[in-house]
């Protein structure tokens, strides 16, 4: 058994970017953790990303930071590095750090120094991967995934949790993600993929994990 933690800004970003990874991976017998930044505990959007992380069968933390005003400080790459400690994940996944999202850049940051300041966590850290972001372009470029992960048979699961996020206008998100899955599926040569970039840890980038498959 493997576990997989996404640390993402937003309670829907999980769904958006790797549920359908995140699904898969469950269905395998994997555990699966969503880390939202933002989303206090007992708000509609905390609440919807727990309705949205047990479509999925993942289990999910909210730390309270503030929509478009997040702050990367010592607090929040502390309480990361202790969530990494006791979680001991073997794949995390965080954005893109050329997003043109601000709160995304930030997760970002926040996750890598949240890696280097975890206690005992190179032994299992696996991989640690970029998910794609909004019409897949960045600051500087497209994002161009290096791993490919086969989401055809999660796929109305993903697209299930992705609902549950009702605030946020969900059926928005569905058409732009399908489009870009579909082109990611076609590259990988199955009907939907979700697409990651592999970031440099402990200087190495890491394989697939066992069952995370991939191409």
């Amino acid at each position: 058994m493997a576990r997989i933690l996404t640390v993402l800004a937003h309670p829907d970003d999980a769904e958006i970017w790797a549920g359908g990874t995140l699904a898969r991976q469950v269905r395998e017998g994997d555990e699966a953790l969503i880390c939202s930044l933002a989303g206090d505990e007992g708000s509609t959007r905390a609440a919807e990303a727990g309705e949205g992380a047990a479509v999925l069968g993942a289990q999910v933390t909210v730390l309270n930071q503030t929509d478009r005003h997040m702050r990367l400080n010592e607090d929040l790459v502390r309480t990361l590095a202790a969530l990494l400690t006791d979680y001991r994940p073997n794949v995390i996944v965080t954005h893109w750090e050329q997003d043109s999202h601000p709160d995304h850049v930030l997760a970002n940051a926040a996750t890598r120094a949240a890696v280097v300041a975890a206690s005992g966590l190179s032994k299992g850290l696996d991989l640690l991967l970029a998910c794609d972001t909004y019409l897949s372009s960045g600051r500087d470029g497209m994002f161009t995934p290096d791993l490919y992960v086969d989401v055809t048979a999660t796929w109305e699961t993903k697209l299930a949790a992705i609902r549950k996020h009702g605030s946020q206008d969900p059926e928005q998100y569905i058409q732009t993600i399908e489009r870009q899955c579909w082109l990611h599926g076609a590259r990988a040569k199955v009907r939907y993929a979700e697409g990651f970039r592999r970031i440099p840890v402990y200087g190495r980038l890491g394989g697939a994990l066992r069952r995370l498959g991939g191409t």
